[in-house]
């Protein structure tokens, strides 16, 4: 299996906010080779029950709108990689690794435990041995922020 997207520097990746933009493209340009392709804004779990006059106009758009979504999922032949971006790593990332990789598996029925890979510009010290501690990898790149609001 691949991704839909071509693994290379774009002037924007879906569901990106400019900062993340920013560190997944020093990402890219840090490491060119990592991923064969990839897909963005993965749509994992099964979101919430509409309240009845939303879905009967709306019909499915409530279940898009509430499920959780993964920056990145980095495709190398058949193993995919969950990827969050963030510019600075914070125990919210672990949660919503955590929370990505359990549900991905459900998702889309994958019986392996699939690589977690945060990108980042700076991590919580604090945070470092408990993102191991869960097989995470945690890559640091250089991106300028400045001026690209949060």
């Amino acid at each position: 299996m691949s991704g839909k997207y071509e693994y290379s520097v774009q002037n924007w990746y879906h569901g990106m906010s400019p900062r993340e933009c920013r560190v997944w493209t020093a990402f890219i340009q840090k490491f060119p080779d990592r991923f064969d392709s990839v897909d963005y804004n993965v749509r994992v779990g099964s979101g919430s029950i509409a309240p009845e006059p939303f879905e009967q106009q709306y019909p499915g758009l409530w279940k898009l709108l509430t499920q959780k979504r993964i920056d990145a999922v980095g495709w190398n032949e058949d193993i995919p990689t969950i990827v969050e971006v963030k510019d600075e790593a914070r125990s919210t990332a672990l949660g919503e690794l955590i929370t990505y990789s359990t549900l991905y598996k459900e998702t889309f029925s994958i019986n392996f435990d699939v690589p977690l890979l945060l990108v980042c510009v700076l991590v919580d010290p604090d945070l470092v041995s408990l993102f191991a501690e869960r097989n995470v990898e945690v890559v640091e790149v250089e991106a300028d922020l400045r001026g690209l609001r949060v």
